[in-house]
């Protein structure tokens, strides 16, 4: 990959079509043996060596770092495919990928990708803007039922043109939003609303909202805003939020058109109720114990002459699945599988909406590696009954670029298929109404093909996506040894070599008393049944028969091995184990020992049978 210093790569003359090309005076099609005979002619007649005490020093210094830019960024022909590509921009980005040993077309695929997010955060940055569009479709005409014989007696094929045929648009809404920051703590933003028919299960009133917010951080942990709406009655909302990662308090009022006419219902109300007041909204969630992400919930709102009060608690933590050792997130390599690492999450409560409670739980998974979360909630109160299935899917890498997800809601109310997903920061719905009462076998259809749905995706594209990604991970591991970590092996190579001596005698002299012997010692990724980590531990037989002493062998444990004389860390952030194979008394051992554990030879536990 180039050295050249970031800061070279801003150089307004750089950024012309083929510029470095020119520097050169060769075709875009130039071969490496072309670009290197080039250099080392061009570098011979600017060499700064050459120019002492000539006129034309500073000049001829200025072309030969010019023809060094152009040689050691179209010499690597990975930064010259992202030139090719995207010109600079393209090789700032190869610089921040790892690409080396990937074919030209994963290469244009990977800087693709980086380059549509790169231009999308530009973009944000200049002008952050949001929206969403929702298209409600009624298809409730697949399921019901119809009592005319005449239909029922036609061919199946018939009915279901009929059915098919039968699906509408039963509404659309458009928003879309410009947010602009004035100052480190004062943004302002402006979203514009438009809706036609309703939209989901639970319908909307047509119309159009333009709404205003002015957000003021008054702190680190105070924010505080306020937004106006030019359509909506009430148009007017000021609040505030707290939040010091442990306590988070929000608060929210509404007010009517006229402040003036809202400050005066804030007067006697011991006749007029709820009714009188400006609608409020209160928030509390507080974590309930030190060190856990256990938090309580307490919300209180008014609405009119019935308030709602909220009661839940809700936690999450790691899950282990026991399926593979989770690595810390972003440090290490995918897993085989993508589900090593997985947290747990699960709220309950109750929410009383006037006299009328209604209990709710909820609980999922978010498998952190794939980017999948499942959520199952339930809703249980005395006029209604309701449960909703969800799946989304977001890549870590992709997640400011696209995120897709399913919803399956049904109940007494009905049955809906919420299909959503969001490419960069635009969010599309499509809410799917099935049934307008419970219907078994809408419910079973809209359950049973999304799910399918994940489970094929996640078999034929995830699980290969990150098996492709952990063996380029162990890839560019080789490569490093090779090359960046060369000086580190060899110095490693040297201590054995400068140990093999105290070894060899410590070695005599526990088999002449039939004592301590390492046969064979191992250091290196703990999965080694997993192909791609062949080859990437190390012998440290030498290094640890050198450590031996009256028949036994202490190592502590809280650190790791990688610094003992004779080791190093072959696959850096990748979990590690130590394996010895030893003689002791006449009887073969085994011992597999995490890079953390204390190790203590010989133990009966190792005795191999």
């Amino acid at each position: 990959m180039s050295d050249v210093p970031a800061e070279d790569l801003h150089d307004p003359s750089l950024a012309q079509p083929e510029y470095l090309y020119t520097v050169l005076n060769l075709p875009t099609t130039a071969t490496k043996e072309e670009i290197r005979e080039r250099y080392r002619q061009l570098s011979l007649v600017f060499h700064p060596d050459k120019q002492h005490g000539k006129p034309t020093q500073e000049t001829a210094l200025k072309r030969f770092l010019e023809v060094q830019k152009a040689y050691e960024i179209l010499s690597d022909s990975v930064t010259r495919q992202a030139y090719d590509l995207y010109g600079l921009d393209g090789v700032r980005l190869a610089r921040d990928l790892q690409l080396s040993g990937l074919p030209p077309d994963g290469v244009a695929k990977e800087l693709k990708i980086k380059k549509a997010e790169s231009d999308y955060l530009k973009a944000q940055t200049a002008l952050p803007t949001n929206g969403e569009a929702s298209l409600g479709v009624d298809a409730r005409s697949l399921f019901v039922e119809v009592d005319d014989d005449e239909f029922n007696s036609t061919s199946a094929l018939h009915r279901a043109r009929i059915r098919l045929s039968s699906i509408r648009c039963a509404g659309l809404t458009v928003k879309n939003g410009l947010e602009k920051s004035l100052t480190d703590a004062l943004t302002v933003s402006v979203s514009a609303l438009s809706r036609v028919g309703p939209v989901g299960r639970v319908g909307s009133p047509a119309g159009k909202h333009l709404i205003g917010t002015v957000r003021y951080q008054y702190s680190p942990k105070i924010t505080i805003d306020a937004s106006t709406s030019v359509f909506r009655s009430r148009n007017l909302t000021l609040g505030a939020a707290f939040d010091d990662g442990d306590n988070t308090i929000v608060c929210k009022t509404f007010f009517a058109p006229g402040l003036r006419n809202g400050f005066a219902n804030l007067g006697p109300t011991a006749s007029t109720g709820f009714a009188a007041l400006p609608p409020v909204s209160l928030m509390l969630q507080r974590r309930l114990f030190p060190g856990t992400a256990t938090f309580g919930v307490f919300e209180f709102a008014t609405n009119s002459s019935l308030p709602t009060l909220t009661l839940a608690l809700s936690s999450q933590k790691q899950v282990d699945l026991g399926i593979e050792e989770a690595a810390p997130l972003g440090t290490g390599p995918p897993s085989s599988s993508g589900l090593a690492s997985t947290v747990g999450l699960w709220s309950f409560g109750t929410s009383i909406i006037g006299p009328l409670p209604i209990l709710f739980g909820e609980c999922g998974l978010v498998f952190v590696e794939l980017g999948l979360q499942f959520k199952a909630r339930i809703e249980a109160g005395l006029q209604a009954q309701r449960g909703v299935l969800s799946a989304s899917w977001g890549g870590e890498r992709n997640s400011t670029l696209s995120r897709l997800g399913i919803d399956v809601g049904m109940g007494t109310d009905g049955v809906e298929l919420k299909l959503n997903a969001r490419y960069m920061n635009q969010l599309f719905q499509v809410p799917i109404t099935l049934s307008s009462e419970y219907d078994e076998v809408a419910a079973f259809w809209s359950t049973v093909v999304p799910t399918a749905a994940v489970t094929l995706g996640y078999w034929f594209v995830l699980r290969p996506l990150k098996r492709r990604e952990r063996v380029a991970f162990f890839h560019q591991a080789r490569h490093e040894l090779r090359e960046a970590k060369a000086d580190i092996v060899r110095a490693a190579e040297e201590t054995v070599s400068l140990l093999r001596d105290t070894a060899r005698r410590h070695m005599e002299a526990e088999a002449s008393k039939d004592g301590l012997v390492i046969v064979e010692a191992r250091y290196g990724p703990i999965d080694q049944d997993d192909e791609s980590t062949k080859g990437l531990d190390i012998d440290v037989t030498i290094p640890l028969q050198a450590l031996v002493n009256n028949s036994q062998l202490y190592i502590p444990g809280g650190r790791s091995k990688a610094g003992l004389q004779g080791f190093y860390d072959p696959v850096p952030s990748v979990a590690k184990s130590l394996r010895v194979r030893y003689n002791f008394r006449g009887h073969p051992h085994y011992a597999q020992i995490a890079d953390l554990m204390p190790l203590v030879l010989p133990l009966e536990e190792h005795l191999v049978s």
